[in-house]
């Protein structure tokens, strides 16, 4: 579970507060990720090969990978999310395909 935190939300901080209470990892401003999901070696597998498939411009493998349960703004090496990977490496489709399946637009790295 993730949960992003709307910094205009007093209600939202108040939830992030309490998943951070709750075992819950703070993740730079903005999100929270249960602490075994860290450690949790297929969680990483899965996605580091969302981030893979981004990085090929593989549009199909991508689809698996969420599929599968990757978290689709999940961060990587640099914090660069599969989004990123896709438009780093200029593959169109694969960040038409990321953005239409949730992948968060707006996300810095």
């Amino acid at each position: 579970l993730v949960l992003c935190v709307d910094r205009t939300s007093s209600n939202t901080m108040i939830r992030a507060l309490h998943a951070l209470r709750g075992g819950g990892i703070l993740l730079h401003d903005w999100m929270i990720v249960p602490a075994q999901d860290l450690e949790d070696s297929e969680f990483k597998e899965k996605n580091q090969n969302l981030q893979e498939a981004a990085e090929r411009g593989d549009v199909q493998a991508i689809d698996r990978c969420i599929q599968a349960g990757a978290e689709i703004n999940a961060r990587g090496p640099g914090l660069w999310t599969a989004l990123h990977m896709a438009a780093r490496y200029g593959h169109a489709p694969a960040v038409e395909r990321l953005a239409r399946q949730g992948a968060r637009i707006e996300q810095r790295s």
